[in-house]
């Protein structure tokens, strides 16, 4: 990467719709094609999800932070993951798996800390984020997935697959029963149900295993710190009343080094909530489907359709 002659593109979006929450940038170059890109946040001003586009002359840098409770995981990312990474390379050799995984790590390091330290700010012991940063780089896809972020590929025959796997339990049942089987020795049943649906144990309305903060439910100091709170005050309606045995989530990531080909023709990436409403073969359908110009926000708008016959289906949509 070309360091320090990027363009960044954090808030490049244009609100060319009637609906003041959703951006979009319909068509842009980078060093090897075109992107498109959009955004809708749901209703609550204090959104817990944040995007980020950064182009160079060589590669493209595309991140996704999926925050959960509070936006205070979410937003620490878009701050500082990227500038993490160009500061760790130093030659072509750097842009791997390996140091993206790093980076992500020693961002979490830091983070933790500053949880420790602000431990009077409401839900930060909560606060977690999912994670996807992906670049496009000398012809390879390379990414680091934390979470239920997804990337999915199209190919010149029109099918599609997933590169990412899925790490969400509401979604796939052979994924909960290895996970379950794996973490038998410290709990029989890591998730509890609330109102039908499945929730990791200690925060409701948690659905992953694996996600960056959420400190809550990963370091003894902080789940300790977190039980003398439940004591404390049961006010919180992300609180559950069962006991944090051991660390539920984990910063484990899901990682790939993807040789493009020819064949290749579009890469969809999307936070979880997008892929709670879309199959990876519906999104391909649509992009084959339509103009170039503007295709991110007709996967936003197809994906808003299907989340309103769900109920409240639209907050999952970053």
């Amino acid at each position: 990467m070309d360091k320090g002659k990027g363009k960044s593109l954090l808030n490049p979006f244009k609100n060319i719709t009637k609906d003041p929450n959703l951006w979009s940038l319909d068509i842009s170059d980078h060093y090897c094609g075109q992107f498109s890109y959009s955004t809708v946040r749901a209703t609550d001003p204090h959104t817990q999800d944040y995007s980020q586009v950064e182009i160079s002359s060589k590669a493209l840098y595309i991140g996704i932070y999926d925050g959960h409770c509070s936006p205070h995981t979410a937003q620490f990312l878009s701050e500082n993951l990227f500038r993490r990474i160009v500061d760790t390379i130093n030659s072509p050799r750097d842009m791997s798996v390996a140091t993206f995984s790093n980076a992500i790590a020693t961002i979490e390091r830091q983070y933790l800390e500053e949880v420790w330290n602000n431990q009077h700010i409401p839900k930060i012991l909560e606060s977690g984020s999912c994670c996807l940063m992906a670049f496009l780089y000398r012809g390879n896809l390379i990414f680091v997935n934390v979470g239920d972020s997804g990337i999915s590929i199209g190919h010149g025959s029109g099918g599609s697959n997933m590169l990412t796997n899925d790490f969400n339990i509401t979604r796939d049942k052979t994924f909960r029963k290895n996970y379950k089987e794996t973490h038998s020795d410290n709990d029989p049943k890591p998730w509890v149900k609330i109102a039908g649906i499945r929730c990791m144990k200690g925060i409701s309305g948690i659905h992953v295993t694996r996600a960056v903060g959420t400190a809550c439910l990963k370091e003894e100091r902080f789940r300790a710190l977190y039980r003398r709170k439940i004591v404390a005050s049961t006010s919180s309606s992300n609180t559950l009343s069962h006991p944090l045995p051991r660390a539920y989530i984990t910063l484990e990531s899901d990682t790939l080094t993807y040789p493009l080909v020819q064949q290749d023709r579009h890469i969809i990436f999307a936070s979880g909530g997008f892929w709670d409403l879309m199959t990876h073969r519906d999104a391909s359908k649509v992009v084959f489907e339509n103009k170039r110009e503007g295709i991110a926000r007709k996967l936003i708008k197809e994906a808003i359709k299907r989340g309103v016959k769900k109920r409240d289906a639209s907050t999952f949509i970053p």
